[in-house]
């Protein structure tokens, strides 16, 4: 019988604890928190024991983090490696050392652009950092400027560049025939892009460059140059010490400041590959967001790897490479409101990708103190 004041008679018989009950209770909410929290922070755990530069399987940790860039002072340099030139060990930057030593280079970029994304993406810059003005040498890849996405090359052989396909694509610069090219794809709706650039010696006498995006994994462009190692990639105007995440010089380059132009936006994966992608290969990555084996690096916008303290931003195969980040970019959560991964609309968080987690865990504490307090009270 309960009692009107809530009191709960005694029983009658022995009485039983409660603490087995309370411990274990304790004990699977304890295991349930643990399990969610290995199940978050993901394999691998330790980035410094992964010193290879082989390339395992990987999905995108989460979709949503990047590095955010704010179009003034933020921009990372690529790692500096050494080739032989002539019998000569020359300081080149990443992309152009796979470009060269490989003969053929795959690089691709993941970026959360809108119409209104200004700058450059990837850039080569042959003596010069921001803020310097570069004697020669410079070179903007991959920018954005009034709603268009960029591709460009160049070389200094005069050696014209013509159209080989177009798909998306159109010519930005004023005409082609010669040895400078630009095309160009409109960013009508704001979301993540995948931006893919290659560029190939095709039988030692030909340079063809090719530049898709996932709008359907279609062709923005290519253009080819009748003669081999005919654009900035394959050291033409070289070497270019310094290859660039985030800015470059553009003076000269159409729909640009004419200056050092920074990026304004955000990006969350970079990969380089010293082959060219299969059509299946492309069609993965651009529309099912499947990352194909064999890169060379691959950086990923994820706390494991990027240290917002230091600006470093390690390689998730091979931590020893580094992107080394100046005027100190963030890493952030862009949440698309739906599922589009094209055509996304999005909120910006600035907070560390950690602190969900710190959330669950200090309600779940929270839980296990209230349903103690309760189990003890009823003893």
């Amino acid at each position: 019988m309960i009692i009107n004041s809530g009191y709960n008679l005694p029983p009658t018989g022995p009485t039983k604890s409660n603490i087995p009950l309370i411990a274990g209770v304790i004990f699977a909410l304890l295991i349930s928190t643990m399990g969610g929290y290995f199940y978050y922070k993901g394999v691998p755990t330790n980035t410094t024991t992964q010193t290879s530069t082989t390339s395992p399987y990987i999905s995108l940790e989460c979709e949503c983090y990047a590095i955010s860039f704010n179009g003034i002072n933020q921009y990372f340099i690529a790692p500096s490696l050494y080739i032989n030139i002539n019998g000569h060990n020359i300081q080149v930057g990443l992309f152009n050392y796979v470009a060269m030593k490989y003969h053929k280079e795959t690089i691709v970029i993941r970026a959360y652009l809108t119409p209104h994304t200004q700058g450059v993406l990837l850039g080569l810059s042959k003596d010069a950092l921001p803020s310097n003005t570069p004697s020669s040498g410079w070179m903007p890849l991959i920018y954005m400027s009034d709603g268009k996405l960029i591709i460009a090359e160049e070389n200094n052989l005069s050696v014209p560049y013509e159209f080989l396909a177009s798909s998306l694509g159109s010519s930005l610069y004023p005409r082609f025939c010669e040895p400078r090219a630009a095309v160009y794809v409109n960013i009508r709706s704001p979301g993540f892009y995948w931006i893919i650039i290659e560029e190939s010696i095709v039988d030692h006498n030909t340079t063809v460059v090719s530049g898709f995006i996932n709008m359907n994994g279609e062709l923005i462009a290519s253009f080819y140059a009748p003669a081999p190692n005919a654009s900035s990639l394959f050291d033409d105007n070289g070497p270019y010490k310094y290859n660039l995440i985030g800015n470059s010089f553009t003076k000269s380059w159409p729909l640009t400041n004419g200056n050092w132009y920074s990026f304004n936006g955000f990006i969350s994966t970079i990969i380089v590959y010293p082959y060219l992608f299969s059509s299946s290969q492309r069609i993965n990555l651009l529309c099912k967001n499947e990352i194909p084996k064999g890169y060379f690096t691959l950086f990923i916008a994820s706390s494991k790897w990027y240290n917002n303290e230091t600006g470093i931003w390690q390689a998730y195969n091979n931590p020893q490479l580094k992107l080394v980040g100046k005027g100190d970019p963030v890493l952030c959560r862009v949440i698309p409101t739906h599922t589009s991964t094209t055509n996304s609309s999005t909120r910006i968080n600035n907070t560390n990708p950690e602190q969900d987690f710190i959330s669950l865990d200090v309600v779940v504490n929270i839980v296990i103190g209230i349903v103690t307090l309760i189990l003890i009270k009823r003893k």
